[in-house]
């Protein structure tokens, strides 16, 4: 451990470092922020802090308490209020309501859209996926292949699992939260991937000088077989643990932009209510699916630094440390992009070159993704993970070898 906290603390020093970091964090909150479109971010934010006893009161009432809300509403202003912010905005009629009241009715009637049409619709979609499923799961059977019958009934397994309810609709058997009202924070949250690329670039610079510094010093790495072994592994893991510090630290960046611009409304809601994951095999919450984001981006980000690591040990050099590990990272995504135009080529083979794709988790999971591995339908996000992992392992295997073997790169 002294070893590891030596080379950490050898790799962060000089004041530039800090610079570098206060930069990019700087870049991405802009970024993140968008202050060239005022008028959409800002006002959804405003939106919903000023009407945030409205939604707080919708995520946690009962069946009771929310009829008898929608009951004093009919009372006070008729049938007219579930349509009147639309009425209000077509029509141009001052003075029908309040502006208290056009804030507070306008919230209502797009819950009351999302309750009545959105909610059964994805009740309704995923349902037939199972229908169809059983039904592909039996003709399977029949022609005894056992692929098809294994993958219907996983996607059974999955889309069988309903969503929880809005207290407020909740049965006995099926409590919780499913909806959430504010979108627009939650879909910029997730649909956001800067932060962690400036992570992954902050890693990369790091990483990729970890070696040609030993080089340069010609200290302890050629000394003695236990040196160089042990200051070869404490090397890359030094750089896989300043990764997951940055990457984890921009994760909570855009986590706290987006607290302070939108609000967390909904974020014990079931991750289906954003629209965009409507028809996800996921079954978490929204909380849990920022946590299991940050994740997969701080994996990306510990990819990016083992990789430059090995790349600044064979080519020994700062200027071509920091080269080839570009070169790696941008070949690695334009193959992405290239093999986005063969449409017929399996999502895997699509997946697993790309390093880059720890930064956008969300691909693999708005839809049902796996893979044919000896007739048994895995989950795309583990094959990706299994892969990379075997990655790091061989890079660890191959440093520390050639280290205690004396072989210079």
């Amino acid at each position: 451990m002294k070893l590891i906290r030596y080379e950490i603390h050898k790799a962060l020093s000089g004041r530039f470092w800090l610079i570098i970091l206060s930069l990019l964090t700087i870049i991405n909150s802009l970024l993140f922020l968008e202050p060239w479109r005022p008028g959409d971010m800002l006002g959804a934010g405003k939106s919903y802090r000023q009407n945030r006893p409205l939604f707080d009161f919708l995520y946690s009432a009962d069946s009771a308490e929310y009829h008898e809300y929608i009951d004093d509403l009919t009372k006070k202003y008729g049938d007219e209020w579930k349509y009147s912010f639309a009425e209000y905005d077509r029509d141009g009629v001052p003075g029908r309501f309040l502006p208290s009241e056009i804030q507070e009715l306008s919230v209502l009637s797009g819950c009351m859209g999302f309750i009545e049409t959105l909610f059964p619709k994805i009740l309704q979609d995923r349902a037939h996926i199972v229908d169809t499923a059983r039904r592909l799961g039996s003709i399977a059977y029949e022609e005894d292949d056992y692929y098809a019958m294994r993958l219907n009934l996983d996607i059974i397994k999955r889309y069988s699992i309903k969503p929880a309810l809005l207290p407020a609709l909740a049965t006995d058997e099926n409590e919780g939260v499913f909806w959430v009202g504010s979108q627009t924070g939650w879909k910029h949250y997730f649909n956001f991937i800067w932060g962690n690329l400036f992570a992954m670039l902050f890693t990369l610079l790091i990483s990729s000088r970890a070696y040609p510094l030993e080089n340069k010093a010609g200290t302890v790495l050629y000394t003695t077989p236990k040196g160089r072994k042990h200051t070869a592994a404490a090397k890359l893991t030094a750089s896989a643990l300043i990764a997951l510090a940055v990457s984890f630290f921009f994760s909570l960046i855009n986590f706290l932009l987006t607290a302070w611009l939108y609000g967390l409304g909904g974020i014990n809601a079931s991750i289906l209510s954003v629209l965009q994951f409507s028809m996800s095999p996921l079954n978490m919450t929204i909380g849990q699916t920022v946590l299991l984001f940050a994740l997969f981006n701080a994996f990306g980000a510990i990819c990016i630094a083992v990789i430059s690591s090995v790349i600044s040990y064979i080519l020994k050099n700062n200027n071509a440390s920091y080269l080839g590990s570009a070169i790696l990272v941008g070949l690695s995504y334009g193959y992405y992009l290239l093999s986005g135009k063969s449409p017929n080529m399996p999502a895997v083979f699509r997946a697993l070159p790309d390093i880059t794709l720890w930064t956008r988790p969300m691909w693999m999971f708005e839809t049902y993704r796996v893979v044919n591995l000896f007739s048994y339908p895995v989950k795309l996000e583990w094959v990706c993970l299994c892969f990379w992992l075997f990655v790091i392992v061989g890079s660890y295997i191959y440093v520390i070898l050639r280290s205690e073997k004396g072989v210079k790169p």
